[in-house]
């Protein structure tokens, strides 16, 4: 049991270090306007984006974070920055998982804060989740 534990939790850390690391890229590479809301859902939308996008994210991380893993975090990553205020609910309870959230305080931090893009955070996604 202990072993399970270890092993999951060492495969969530992998994952939270991945969104980062991904958000991170993402903002470098194609700006802070490419991932607001709306532009989010676009890219999940339209198949054409999503493989676009997909191509340059295998490029950059599959041989370090393996195909799997990019899909899977990268997919999370847009999901929530589509629908910033959406959380699972399960059981009743609504839940989010690590890697979500890291990836969205990633892009506020790096897009939306003071110290990210050098303006005061002026959207309607910042302030609705303060």
């Amino acid at each position: 049991m202990w072993v399970f534990k270890q092993s999951r939790y060492a495969a969530e850390y992998e994952e939270l270090q991945l969104a980062v690391r991904l958000v991170d890229w993402l903002v470098a590479t194609e700006g802070c306007q490419n991932f607001r809301p709306q532009q989010a859902q676009r890219l999940l939308n339209s198949e054409g984006l999503w493989q676009t996008l997909r191509t340059r994210l295998m490029r950059a991380w599959r041989g370090i974070w393996g195909e799997d893993a990019v899909d899977r975090v990268a997919k999370a990553l847009l999901q929530r920055l589509a629908d910033p205020t959406a959380l699972d609910v399960a059981d009743g309870a609504t839940i989010s998982r690590p890697v979500d959230c890291v990836g969205l305080q990633t892009y506020l931090a790096l897009c939306e804060g003071i110290h990210g893009d050098g303006s005061p955070a002026r959207s309607p996604l910042h302030e609705s989740l303060q």
